[in-house]
């Protein structure tokens, strides 16, 4: 099977980044306005320090998770559904200004495991010494 090309994973974890950490300012700012608990901002943000393309075992790599999209087609449905959670989520929060916790946490879990497919990548095109 084709592999990934590194700068698709790259401009992905970027991505997944960037909204994960969106989403914990949501959290943060429902949590402000009283209707959040604080676990669960707390929790999305630690999330989204994990989805950090700079760790060099981002993603699902730091709970010590092997990397689930090892080809193209795994790597594309998983991509598939973080973006299915990542609009159901955004799209409740710019209609409702409601945080949905279950579409956060799709969202999250399904964005550890694309970045850890890019972390894994990373790593293996690091010279060894």
């Amino acid at each position: 099977m084709k592999t990934i090309p590194f700068h698709i994973l790259k401009n992905v974890a970027w991505f997944i980044f960037v909204g994960l950490s969106g989403t914990a300012l949501v959290a943060w700012w429902q949590f402000m306005e009283g209707r959040l608990e604080v676990a669960i901002a707390l929790g999305f943000t630690a999330f989204a320090i994990m989805s950090s393309p700079l760790f060099p075992s981002a993603g699902w790599g730091v709970m010590k998770g092997g990397n689930l999209c090892r080809n193209r087609p795994t790597y594309m449905v998983a991509v598939g559904v973080h973006l299915l959670f990542f609009l159901a989520f955004w799209q409740y929060v710019v209609f409702d200004a409601k945080f949905d916790s279950i579409m956060a946490l799709g969202t999250a879990a399904s964005g550890l495991i694309v970045v850890r497919a890019y972390s894994d990548a990373k790593r293996q095109q690091e010279p060894t010494e």
